[in-house]
């Protein structure tokens, strides 16, 4: 009888391991699966392999407002035009390094700068010049150059930006896109700017011409640039370049709201397929004057008061644009610069001022923004 009861106790302890085996069994199971869950569910800390940044990533150029210059080709100029606020200079030629004489003072300025070599090499090609038919050697030349100078410059820091037409050089309309896809291919980030001109007259006169803008198509241009200046006048009088010839109408006899000249070089762009939700643009505002050399001191560019400059600034940034730049610093052909002329100087700041106003409160009117700037 005790016998029999101690192999019923032996079969219950038998079970009880094995109950409790099995319980263990699917416990280690159930924690070996939520394990796997929270492995799966945790975010990686694991370091993986970085890429390589890209060398002197830069902001996009056109992510905000800016103010630019053109022809600050000397430490002093750039000393200059740092003091008024400008923030980069469209460069004209080889661009600065960061180590040269000029490239120290735009660092430690902290102005940036467009590279116009690319403008240069298409302007030189004359491969515009040549029937279709007959390009493509010309072409070919000439894209080898531009992606050499892309590797070349693709370090400089400085360099946010590359202008790449001036204005009419001839059909390089199917050329534009070319350069734009290398800049893209090799300085990322880096946009496209495309110049297109026009004047304005005395008494409310305006010339814009329908072959300059021929050139724009969306994939050839980042950036749409508008220059807008005064003509220069005619005079038989002896030239001088800070005394208005007195057969030259002064600077008021021109619009400087361009109320006439921007519409129609809007009209001209969305014609040919702008969006400037998608190309944003900026306005090159009037910033030289005096004695014109290339034309045989012959002719005068008058010399805008603070107000015009500021009305014009003022005008450009109304109608949309997302930066300006003033021309300029230098020039071969002329001689009076906002860094020669005080009343052009404090243009550009009144300008400077104008701008900011309206961009930080642009539902402000034109007559509450002139009060505001008293």
């Amino acid at each position: 009888m005790d016998h029999q009861k101690d192999l019923e106790r032996i079969e219950i302890k038998i079970l009880k391991i094995k109950t409790l085996f099995a319980s263990l069994l699917i416990f280690c199971v159930i924690g070996f699966s939520l394990l796997v869950l929270l492995v799966i569910a945790k975010p990686r800390t694991v370091s993986l392999p970085q890429a390589s940044p890209v060398q002197n990533e830069q902001p996009g150029l056109f992510s905000q407002h800016f103010f630019g210059g053109f022809g600050i080709n000397r430490p002093a100029e750039v000393v200059n035009a740092a003091s008024d606020g400008v923030q980069v200079d469209f460069h004209y030629g080889m661009p600065a390094r960061p180590n040269d004489p000029l490239g120290q003072a735009l660092t430690t300025n902290k102005i940036k700068l467009v590279d116009s070599e690319l403008w240069d090499m298409l302007g030189n090609s004359h491969c515009y010049d040549l029937a279709s038919s007959s390009r493509g050697p010309c072409v070919d030349t000439l894209l080898t150059n531009v992606r050499q100078h892309l590797l070349e410059t693709k370090d400089n820091s400085l360099v946010v930006g590359y202008w790449i037409l001036d204005d009419y050089p001839g059909d390089v309309k199917t050329l534009l896109p070319q350069l734009t896809s290398l800049v893209h291919q090799y300085a990322p980030g880096k946009p496209t700017i495309c110049g297109f001109g026009g004047e304005l007259y005395p008494n409310g006169g305006f010339n814009w011409s329908e072959e300059t803008v021929s050139n724009f198509s969306q994939e050839g241009c980042d950036v749409v640039a508008l220059y807008l200046y005064p003509s220069a006048q005619r005079t038989n009088t002896r030239c001088s370049d800070f005394i208005q010839p007195p057969d030259v109408q002064g600077p008021d006899a021109y619009d400087w709201t361009m109320s006439g000249l921007l519409p129609a070089a809007f009209a001209s762009l969305e014609h040919r397929g702008w969006n400037p939700q998608h190309t944003p643009w900026i306005g090159i505002a009037y910033a030289f004057a005096g004695c014109r050399k290339d034309l045989n001191n012959t002719a005068y560019q008058v010399i805008p008061t603070a107000s015009n400059m500021e009305t014009q600034a003022l005008s450009f940034c109304k109608a949309g644009a997302q930066g300006i730049v003033w021309y300029g610093w230098e020039d071969s052909t002329i001689n009076v610069f906002p860094n020669k002329s005080p009343q052009m100087k404090v243009g550009v700041q009144r300008g400077m001022r104008a701008c900011n106003v309206y961009w930080n409160h642009p539902s402000l009117t034109s007559s509450t923004i002139w009060t505001a700037l008293q």
